[in-house]
C-alpha cells in the first residue's frame, strides 16, 4: 500500500469515528445520548461532563436544577453511613422547548465505588421513550412496573449488560400522577449505574 493511500485510508477512518449520529427525534437523540455517554469505557465524571458539552449540556447552577430540587436533594442526602459521596454534578439543557437535566454522582458505597448517570426530561408527557430505549436493547427489561396513571418503570439487570454496568432504569412519571411529589419530578427519567 502507497503512502498516500495509507493517508487516505486514515483519513476515511477518522472521518466515520466523528461523525455525529443522526437521531430520527428529539426521543430518539435523547436516549441515544444516554446509552453513548452512560456507557462510556472511562465512566468518571469528568469525562463524561466533556462528552455532554459537546451535546450543548451545560454545567447547571442550583436555580436551574430547582424543578429537580427534591430529586437532587435525595440523591445527596440520607443516604445513611456506609455511603460516603465523592462527587455530584448536575448539567441542563433548557430552552426551545426542552427541560432536560444529568445528575452525575460517584460515591462508595458499603467499599464498592458506584456511579450514577440519571437523564431527566420534564417536558415529556409521552411513553414513547419506553418504546426508543427498548428498541436499542437485544433483551427485554428483566424488571417491569405498569400503572398508567402513577408510574411506568422497566429495568435492564444482569450478565447482558455492558461490563461494570449494574443496572439500566427507564420510568415515566405522568403530570397528575399521586408519585410525582414524592419523586420531585414528573416526566422521563433513564438512569444507569455502573461499579468501578
Amino acid at each position: 500500500m502507497t503512502n498516500t493511500l495509507r493517508q487516505f485510508v486514515a483519513f476515511l477512518t477518522v472521518s466515520v469515528v466523528y461523525v455525529a449520529p443522526v437521531y430520527a427525534n428529539d426521543l430518539d437523540k435523547l436516549a441515544g445520548e444516554f446509552l453513548s455517554v452512560c456507557q462510556e469505557s472511562e465512566p468518571s465524571i469528568d469525562v463524561r461532563i466533556a462528552r455532554l458539552k459537546k451535546l450543548e449540556w451545560e454545567l447547571s447552577s442550583a436555580q436551574d436544577m430547582a424543578p429537580v430540587g427534591k430529586m437532587l436533594a435525595a440523591t445527596t442526602s440520607n443516604l445513611g453511613k456506609e455511603v460516603k459521596i465523592l462527587d455530584v454534578q448536575t448539567l441542563a439543557r433548557i430552552g426551545n422547548g426542552k427541560q432536560e437535566y444529568v445528575i452525575l454522582t460517584d460515591m462508595f458505597m458499603s467499599g464498592t465505588r458506584v456511579l450514577g448517570c440519571n437523564f431527566y426530561d420534564l417536558k415529556s408527557d409521552s411513553q414513547d421513550y419506553l418504546a426508543v430505549v427498548e428498541s436499542k436493547f437485544p433483551e427485554s427489561p428483566s424488571k417491569t412496573l405498569n400503572n398508567p396513571n402513577v408510574i411506568i418503570s422497566h429495568t435492564w439487570s444482569g450478565a447482558t449488560l455492558t461490563d461494570g454496568v449494574v443496572s439500566i432504569r427507564l420510568g415515566y412519571v405522568p403530570p397528575d400522577s399521586t408519585t410525582s411529589d414524592a419523586l420531585g419530578f414528573s416526566g422521563v427519567a433513564l438512569a444507569m449505574t455502573r461499579v468501578k
